[in-house]
């Protein structure tokens, strides 16, 4: 017989989000990351060019962007970070067509002609690019060499 699988929600389906790169980023570069829509059925996107592109999980926020788009950084490049904190990657997203600026929310905001992490207390003096959504860390792995060996897998 075939394996046949549906997936029952629409958690379990992931998004493909582009990636403009990594911080810091000219914000023209940021700006030239295609609109991306998805077609139904299976969530297909076509494009032609040169660019990076993530698969993230469906979860709830992202499946409310209208217009995500992934920016590499480091966590110590983000603010509010405490200094003993391990300094890894990882993927901001944000939502583009939110640039409406709201206290309770981070944004990535045009800093003359640099793409920078933000949160203002009032109106922000910066061009907003787009509100964050997400920041999403890499998988943890506690023992990579323990996925290494076939007799772990299998027990």
């Amino acid at each position: 017989s075939l394996p046949l699988y549906r997936p029952e929600d629409e958690s379990e389906l992931p998004r493909i989000i582009p990636v403009a790169g990594q911080l810091p980023l000219p914000v023209e570069d940021f700006k030239a990351v295609p609109v991306t829509t998805a077609a139904d059925p299976f969530g297909l996107v076509q494009f032609s060019g040169v660019g990076a592109w993530t698969a993230v999980p469906g979860w709830q926020v992202i499946l409310q962007a209208e217009d995500p788009v992934g920016v590499l950084a480091r966590l110590k490049q983000l603010p509010n970070m405490p200094q003993d904190a391990i300094d890894e990657p990882v993927l901001v997203i944000c939502d583009r067509s939110q640039r409406d600026w709201r206290s309770d929310s981070y944004y990535l905001a045009d800093r003359d002609g640099q793409l920078q992490v933000g949160w203002f207390e009032s109106a922000p003096p910066a061009k907003l690019m787009g509100r964050i959504v997400l920041v999403m860390r890499p998988k943890k792995i506690l023992d990579e060499g323990y996925t290494q060996e076939l007799w772990q897998i299998d027990e």
